[in-house]
């Protein structure tokens, strides 16, 4: 996935005696703002022979704000959340001997 992307994280409960209509989408997860991350669902390491040490974390339940809905067409009402995970993987080398930069998946 491109590093500019932004998901959102579900919408957390809305507390009793609240108006107004309910929130689609929770707060921001910017892959270009380690800010909003979070703690990752998941983190693993491993070291790999032709990569070195690599660092795997994953978040679950995020989901992107659709606006189009062109892909949608005969979709009546609101486009539907499809919720995933996300994962940011780092390794120290490549074997070309370039810059390693982190990966999004």
């Amino acid at each position: 996935m491109r590093t500019d992307r932004v998901l959102h994280r579900p919408v957390p409960p809305q507390p009793p005696g609240t108006l107004g209509r309910p929130r689609r989408h929770g707060n921001e997860f910017a892959f270009g703002d380690p800010a909003t991350w979070g703690q990752p669902d998941v983190v693993t390491e491993t070291t790999t022979r032709l990569y070195g040490p690599a660092l795997i974390r994953a978040w679950d339940r995020l989901h992107p704000r659709l606006t189009h809905r062109i892909a949608w067409t005969g979709h009546d009402g609101a486009l539907p959340i499809i919720e995933g995970t996300v994962i940011r993987l780092e390794v120290q080398r490549l074997p070309s001997g370039a810059v390693p930069k982190p990966v999004w998946l």
